[in-house]
């Protein structure tokens, strides 16, 4: 499972991600990173110190980010 507390602060995002990166759940990260990113130039800052598992998956997506 994975959780993802998002804050905005104008073009700004700050992603707090608590749980598990892999599986099913990189491609609702993927999915909620680009809708933020969709036609903007907005700043993404990823928070992971909750994230207790990453799968390679989840590493390819974080190098896209």
């Amino acid at each position: 499972m994975l959780r993802v507390i998002t804050e905005r602060l104008g073009d700004r995002y700050r992603l707090d991600l608590h749980g598990t990166l892999g599986g099913e759940w990189v491609a609702v990260l993927e999915q909620h990173w680009r809708s933020i990113m969709d036609g903007s130039s907005a700043k993404v800052t990823l928070v992971l110190s909750n994230v207790d598992f990453i799968d390679p998956d989840g590493e390819r997506l974080l190098q896209r980010m």
